[in-house]
Formats: structure tokens, C-alpha cells, sequence
């Protein structure tokens, strides 16, 4: 019970205020760099075994930092983190706390940094999920969840077996096509650089060639045409086989859980949402829910957001173009990760330990078959809009068979039957019942009077400060506090905090020795290892979430980080 490996992946807008009004503020990639740099002086790291494994590394508690690259848009991106594998909602809001700290002492660091590379100012993070021109990015929670059983999971592995030659003819043409464009442009390079150098020389002009002056644009129109490009090219060569495995995961992959799940999760923000400010002036509970379009993905466009996620397993059908053939197998396993897009970036530790702890006891409960009867909503994704445009909590929802229910009604569903679960389970742990004790008080604080939750609930929060500071403003004057709430340094969760107003659930001292020390019975515990092991080692090594490459060339040994799941696999068929 609340014992599968879960973790989280966040994405934190980047904010830089320069020194002086007509200075140009450095690129994301360049500050990621900054922060990351920062990070490797205040911890030990390893470099990720990715592509780019520059932009990667690894730290020694097991957890990742990288640079989430912006398509299309050099200058853009974010900095992106995840917590190791952890096991229980505690475990995980520790290690999530524990990130958090690490990155809010790099900040300064950082900000020194940047100011040795010409770019002096002020640098911060936003730990949310949508700016205020309403690009949308965030958090993401992982579950190891079964795929599938029976007859489905064997029609599930032969149908992605017969598609991986049809990916395999993809990898050849994409090959070909690579080749033969990186020809074709280094062919018309040296033509247009002859032509223009010729010219140049008739005419007597003094000044660059054509590529030098691409190459200096301010702009970037060059680099941001090739990025789109090489999008559009991904998407056309990868197309033919993610498409149908993209639906092949729509009809087999955690169907059970989806169906007992689907109503939870589209009333969820009722509690775990951090609300948002509209344009319109509307105030919503959630940031992310507004662009989650589908239920289940069902298709590798970054455009289709939906509640239950499958782009993890659409990558690792890719994972052929590295050939990375122990990353394609991975994906025949009967457990997989299982992901999650509609998740708010909590900044209250009541909200975030509700947010994974209801999570983890429905998981186990639609698991164990405890959510046949549960409400099925009609339409879920509309369902959810509904509800998250409604912060008097009265919006009610079409349930099929039944009258329809509002949000609270649905959460007080599934907390009900997770407490009736629980006093009929021979050995359930102490943790799942105080996630159900508070589960439960959040539930009738909402009924009664929701603003007793203030420091507790984020989008509560939210609402109370920004009616306290700006009810009366501009969209803008609100904006400004609807963004400031999420600052990861010297925000106002943590002033509230510090003034007894929010509990603290992890102190500060305890995510700093988190920050050192990984999580038990997990991945991560061996990767933290290596880590400690090889960070002040002469011999070249990588690291990544399924294995660590130490030395070069044919020296070089390959460490799985994965086995223990073979043998925790083999200890369950055994009992």
C-alpha cells in the first residue's frame, strides 16, 4: 500500500530582471547553464548519458536537472527537475521539497554567474504551470502502474512487435534523409558562400559573408527556422509507427485504472488546482486544466495535453533512432510509468502531500479492483472544465447511470471508499490513513467554509491574496500576483510559513539532508551511489534513469539500474 515507485518531473519558468533598462537578458539556455554550474559547486553530480548530455546531469541524491528546450525558439525553455523514484506520498513531498532547496541555493550562484558573462541582474524561478501570455508547462507525476493482463497485455506486446520493424524502416529512412539533407545544404552553402564571395570582390564591398551575417542576427531567424524544421522532419519520419502504437496504448495500456480513475482525476482540482486569473477576469482552480484537451493522448504532438499521458512510452518506441535496444524492450514489461499531465505546481505542503497521497491509495484501489462502481463521468474532460471554472465548488457534472455530482461530490466518493478500504485491509499503514484524515478535512473545510484553508489549499491561497492585494486592479495588477505567488524564493507560501499560517510538513533541515542522501529500495539508491562514487573520478562516466556508462570505447562497462525490478518482480510470482 502506497508502495509503488512514484516521482515527479517540474518545469520552473525562468525570470531575469537586468541591471540596466537597455541590456539584453541572457538566453534560458545560457542561464540553465549558469544554474547548473551553481548546482554542480553545492552538490556531486554526474553528466546525463542523453544526447546532450551537457544539458543533463545527475545529482547525488538520484534526481535530474536539464534543460527542457523550447521547439522553434532558441531563446526559450525551461529548467526542468526530477525528484528520484521515491515510495509514499511522504518520501516524495521530501524529495520534492529537497529539489527545491538545492535550486533555491543556486540561485545566487547563478546570478554571479551570469553577471561573469556579461549579464548582470536579478534571477529567479517560478515553480508554476502557465505565464501570463498562456504558454502552459508545469508538472508532471509518474506512477508505476500494470499496463495490462491477460489476453490484453499478450495483444499489446504483438502488436508493438510487428510495429518495430515498420519504426525500424523509419530509423533507415530518417538516416537517409539526414544524410542527404546535410549534403544537399553543405552543397548550396558553398555555392551561395562562392556566389556571394564573388560578388563581394566585383563589386569591391568590405563586409562579411551571407552565413557570417546569418550567424550574427540578433534575431535568430536562421537557428529558429532550422529548429522548426528538424520538428517538422520528426514528426513526418516517426509518424507511421508512433500513430498506431499511439492508439495501440489508447486501447490496452492501464485500462482498468483509467476507467476507475478518469472521475477522480477530473475533480481533483477542487484540491490540489493553484487556480489561475483569466483575461476575462474569471479566477479558475486550476492552471493546467484549461489546455488539457483529451483524455489519453493519442498522438506525439506536444499540443495534445491530456489527463492521463503516454508520451513517456511514445519516446521509448523512438529510443530505436539512438538504438537504444534495452530502452525499446523495456516498453514489453508488464509495469510501466505510468504519467499524469493534469497537475498543478503546488506550493502549499498540504496540497502537494494531498495531491500525491489521494493519488498513490486510488492507484491501489482501482489496482486491486476496490473501484469497479466508481462514478463515471459522461464526458471527463469536459467534466473537468466545468468543474474548474466553478470556485464556488457548485458545478455539477453528468455521471452516467446516475444523477450528476460536483466536484467535492466525486473527491468525497473516492475518500469515503478509500477509508472504507482501509478498515477493511489486514495491514494498512499508518501514512494511508492520515492521507484520508486530511483528505477528509480538506473535503469538509470546502463544504463549510473553504477560506480556513488558507495555507493549506493553493488556489484558496491564491484567491485570498490576490483579493486582499489588487481585488479592485487591473487584469495585469492581478496577474502580477497570481505569478509572484509561485516565486521558488521568498514567495508567499513560504513567508506564511514562517509565520506559523502554512504547515510545514518537511523543514528545511530535513530536505537539505535529502539533498545528499537517496531514497531507499529504489533506482535512485544506485545512482546516488555512482554518483558519490565517480564524481571525483579520473574515469570518464554518465548517468541516466536506466543505466550508467563508466569508462570509453571498448573499456567501457554498462551498470543496469533497473534489475531490481526483475527481482522484486520475481519475489511477487514467487509469493
Amino acid at each position: 500500500m502506497l508502495d509503488r515507485l512514484a516521482g515527479l518531473e517540474t518545469e520552473y519558468a525562468i525570470r531575469f530582471s537586468p541591471a540596466h533598462p537597455d541590456q539584453r537578458r541572457p538566453d534560458n539556455q545560457t542561464t540553465y547553464q549558469a544554474v547548473a554550474e551553481a548546482v554542480r559547486a553545492l552538490v556531486q553530480t554526474l553528466p546525463g548519458n542523453r544526447r546532450y548530455s551537457h544539458e543533463q546531469l545527475f545529482t547525488a541524491n538520484g534526481g535530474g536537472l536539464y534543460f527542457e528546450r523550447s521547439p522553434g525558439n532558441p531563446d526559450g525553455g525551461l529548467i526542468e527537475a526530477s525528484t528520484p523514484e521515491c515510495r509514499g506520498p511522504g518520501q516524495l513531498l521530501l524529495y520534492q521539497r529537497a529539489q527545491e532547496l538545492l535550486l533555491t541555493r543556486a540561485l545566487p550562484r547563478a546570478e554571479e554567474g551570469l553577471r561573469h558573462r556579461g549579464h548582470p541582474g536579478a534571477l529567479g524561478l517560478l515553480k508554476n504551470g502557465r505565464d501570463a501570455e498562456g504558454n502552459v508547462y508545469g508538472v508532471q507525476e509518474n506512477f508505476e502502474a500494470e499496463l495490462a493482463t491477460g489476453g490484453v497485455l499478450t495483444l499489446y506486446r504483438v502488436v508493438l512487435a510487428l510495429l518495430v520493424p515498420v519504426m525500424l524502416l523509419d530509423v533507415l529512412l530518417c538516416w537517409a534523409l539526414l544524410i542527404a539533407l546535410a549534403v544537399l545544404f553543405i552543397a548550396v552553402a558553398f555555392a551561395v558562400m562562392l556566389i556571394d564571395t564573388l560578388q563581394a570582390r566585383i563589386r569591391k564591398l568590405d563586409r562579411p559573408d551571407v552565413f557570417t551575417l546569418m550567424m550574427r542576427d540578433p534575431d535568430r531567424r536562421f537557428e529558429k527556422a532550422l529548429a522548426r524544421l528538424a520538428g517538422w522532419l520528426d514528426m513526418l519520419v516517426v509518424m507511421p509507427a508512433v500513430l498506431p502504437f499511439a492508439w495501440l496504448l489508447r486501447l490496452c495500456a492501464f485500462r482498468p485504472i483509467r476507467r476507475a480513475t478518469a472521475a477522480f482525476f477530473a475533480s481533483r482540482p477542487v484540491v490540489t488546482g493553484t487556480g489561475t486569473v483569466e483575461p476575462d477576469g474569471r479566477f479558475l482552480l486550476s492552471e493546467k486544466a484549461p489546455s488539457i484537451r483529451r483524455l489519453m493522448r493519442s498522438s506525439a504532438a506536444p499540443t495534445g495535453r491530456a489527463i492521463f499521458d503516454t508520451g513517456n512510452l511514445l519516446k521509448g518506441l523512438q529510443r530505436l533512432f539512438v538504438f537504444d535496444l534495452p530502452g525499446l524492450a523495456a516498453l514489453f514489461d508488464t509495469r510501466q510509468r505510468m504519467q499524469f499531465g493534469l497537475s498543478d505546481a503546488n506550493r502549499c505542503q498540504v496540497a502537494e502531500y494531498l495531491k500525491l497521497g489521494s493519488t498513490l491509495l486510488v492507484l491501489d484501489m482501482a489496482e486491486a479492483g476496490a473501484l469497479d462502481d466508481a462514478p463515471r463521468l459522461r464526458r471527463p474532460v469536459r467534466a473537468l472544465h466545468a468543474i474548474t471554472d466553478d470556485p464556488t465548488l457548485e458545478a455539477a457534472v453528468p455521471v452516467r447511470g446516475g444523477a450528476p455530482m460536483t466536484g467535492l461530490q466525486i473527491q468525497r466518493w473516492y475518500c469515503e471508499r478509500a477509508r472504507r478500504w482501509l478498515a477493511e485491509a489486514p495491514a494498512a499503514s499508518m501514512e494511508a490513513h492520515d492521507v484520508v484524515r486530511l483528505w477528509s478535512e480538506a473535503l469538509d473545510a470546502l463544504e463549510r467554509d473553504p477560506g480556513g484553508l488558507v495555507g493549506r489549499l493553493d488556489w484558496v491561497t491564491k484567491r485570498y491574496l490576490i483579493e486582499q492585494a489588487a481585488a479592485d486592479g487591473t487584469w495585469a495588477t492581478r496577474k502580477k500576483v497570481d505569478l509572484s505567488y509561485h516565486e521558488l524564493v521568498d514567495g508567499p507560501v513560504q513567508r506564511m510559513e514562517a509565520a506559523g499560517i502554512a504547515p510545514v510538513l518537511v523543514s528545511d533541515p530535513e530536505a537539505a539532508a535529502a539533498i545528499e542522501e537517496p531514497p531507499a529500495a529504489t533506482p535512485a539508491r544506485q545512482r546516488g551511489r555512482l554518483v558519490r562514487e565517480l564524481a571525483d573520478d579520473e574515469t570518464p562516466a554518465t548517468i541516466g534513469w536506466g543505466e550508467a556508462r563508466i569508462g570509453e570505447g571498448l573499456a567501457r562497462k554498462i551498470v543496469r539500474l533497473d534489475a531490481f525490478r526483475a527481482r522484486r518482480a520475481a519475489r511477487e510470482e514467487e509469493r
